[in-house]
């Protein structure tokens, strides 16, 4: 398994090349929808909870931006020095303070009851992809640590990926662009999760013919994901000139339980891990709200690039592209034990 160092060091070389700044925005813009996605965690925190809030993963520190209006004490924390620099830079462009940590998100440096809330985005994904071959562990660790930092009546937000349910299988995954036919041969060849040595990494198997036909709706929606993001990141130039060295390519979007079926979780299946992941830890959440936000805008993108049929020939583009873009925004209490 790779090492806390060996993250972070894979982290801040991805920094180097524009990867933070692929990942959150700087503009007006991008800050009041950084805003509207944390609002409903605000409002979930009860008034008489007065604990501070710890983000988990501060990218370039857009949701510390997001939060820092809200007048709850926070706290920032990630495993790469590069977020933590950037975090800093913010702040103090924009005038607002938040004690910054660095450490890993699977061994908090704090005692329990800690915090009144805390706030999980695009993290767990990560975690599980870093942390191979026992990547479904570490998502455990992550989730019971958290449990166990927040106080009774605490908040635990988790924005993530989510697998589309029902499951459809097979699928086919037809390219129609030249962009997405040269995407789908590169990155059949270049996914790989993890920063370990070749062979410590078993947890996934992407599986995509030459006819574009995959074993699950999850390797699909992994492919549309992932070519999304790709595309995303050439715009913007944070790709390093070999493609095979892309970040991305060593993610896994959705994240597998070990078993026989190996199944990926969908947003139902993710809440009740969460859920399962506390029990361990001596913990209770409680499931207040679990959403799913549709991007309308990127499906449409990747409507010109892809078409999506289902087993028996009929073009399901308009049914499974939403399902797999779509983010889960899930809001935990912490009952008492």
């Amino acid at each position: 398994m790779a090492s806390s160092s060996e993250i972070s060091h894979h982290l801040d070389e991805a920094a180097t090349h524009g990867y933070l700044d692929s990942i959150n925005g700087t503009t007006p813009e991008s800050l009041i929808d950084a805003q509207m996605k944390v609002a409903a965690f605000i409002e979930a925190i009860p008034e008489t909870i007065t604990l501070p809030i710890l983000t988990i993963g501060l990218g370039q520190g857009e949701e510390a931006h997001a939060l820092s209006s809200s007048q709850i004490p926070l706290i920032g924390l990630d495993i790469a020095k590069s977020s933590i620099d950037r975090t800093q830079e913010r702040s103090a462009l924009h005038n607002f303070y938040i004690p910054l940590v660095r450490a890993d998100a699977q061994k908090l440096p704090f005692r329990a009851g800690s915090f009144g809330g805390i706030i999980m985005s695009s993290v767990l994904h990560e975690v599980y992809s870093y942390c191979q071959p026992s990547g479904f562990e570490s998502f455990q660790n992550t989730l019971g640590e958290a449990a166990v930092a927040l106080c009774d009546g605490g908040v635990l937000y988790i924005r993530e990926f989510g697998c589309p349910s029902p499951r459809e299988s097979p699928i086919q995954i037809v390219p129609i662009s030249e962009q997405a036919k040269e995407f789908c041969d590169y990155f059949a060849g270049a996914f790989s999760l993890g920063i370990a040595d070749e062979g410590e990494t078993d947890n996934i198997e992407l599986s995509l013919d030459k006819n574009g036909e995959t074993k699950t709706i999850g390797d699909t929606t992994q492919i549309l994901l992932h070519f999304k993001n790709y595309w995303h990141d050439l715009q913007k130039k944070a790709i390093k000139p070999s493609p095979a060295d892309w970040k991305e390519a060593k993610e896994s979007y959705l994240i597998k339980k070990p078993g026989p079926d190996r199944q990926y979780l969908d947003p139902v299946q993710l809440c009740a891990e969460t859920q399962a992941a506390a029990a361990m830890a001596g913990q209770i959440l409680d499931l207040k709200e679990l959403r799913l936000i549709h991007r309308t805008k990127i499906n449409l993108f990747l409507q010109q690039h892809f078409a999506i049929l289902n087993h028996e020939g009929d073009d399901v583009s308009q049914h499974i592209i939403p399902q797999s873009t779509a983010k889960i925004e899930a809001i935990f209490t912490k009952k008492p034990a």
